[in-house]
């Protein structure tokens, strides 16, 4: 499933609450400050909060190493900008 996120971009352009409709409540969330790096953890239902993360254990490496899928927002149109996975 992340994997088809990420490839055909389904997520770009949804709103916070489309996210949470079609994955559910995330599992952390961010706020990005001024300077560009963000804070964590933040509430999710925070207005400002500028990405959700979801625990990944779907992909082979995140048997190895803890992965998220990273849902980033745009900051003037909260809608979603990017998505990554880390690990």
């Amino acid at each position: 499933m992340v994997q088809d996120l990420t490839d055909r971009g389904l997520l770009i352009g949804r709103t916070r609450t489309e996210v949470v409709d079609l994955l559910g409540e995330p599992d952390m969330c961010g706020v990005r400050t001024q300077d560009g790096p963000t804070v964590s953890p933040a509430k999710c239902s925070d207005g400002k909060v500028g990405w959700f993360g979801y625990n990944v254990v779907t992909i082979p490496r995140c048997n190895f190493w803890k992965c998220y899928l990273n849902v980033n927002f745009n900051s003037d149109t909260y809608r979603v900008e990017d998505l990554a996975v880390s690990g």
